[in-house]
């Protein structure tokens, strides 16, 4: 409760009277499960930090209470997966190139 308590005293901080965490959770999701939005697709190369924010993001708007925030177990999994896809493997013994 003590990170509801944070994000209810930022919410006072900066003048707005509701903080919707459910359109919050809903913004970062579509980030994790679509292509990047038009507006972003400048920042391609910057799509793993993106994810990182993003996936945090949803992790912690489902601790404070979100309705679709948290991640689930096949989530992590197909983030891990494709991170995974994205490195260069060295190449095998006896290989060129």
């Amino acid at each position: 409760w003590d990170r509801v308590r944070s994000v209810r005293w930022a919410v006072g901080l900066a003048g707005m009277d509701v903080f919707s965490l459910g359109t919050h959770a809903a913004y970062f999701r579509a980030l994790l499960d679509r292509p990047l939005p038009s507006q972003l697709q400048g920042m391609d190369s910057n799509r793993l930090t993106l994810t990182y924010f993003a996936a945090a993001g949803v992790d912690l708007l489902g601790e404070v209470g979100a309705e679709d925030g948290g991640l689930s177990e096949e989530d992590k999994e197909r983030i891990a997966t494709w991170v995974l896809s994205l490195q260069i493997a060295p190449p095998v013994q006896g290989e060129t190139g």
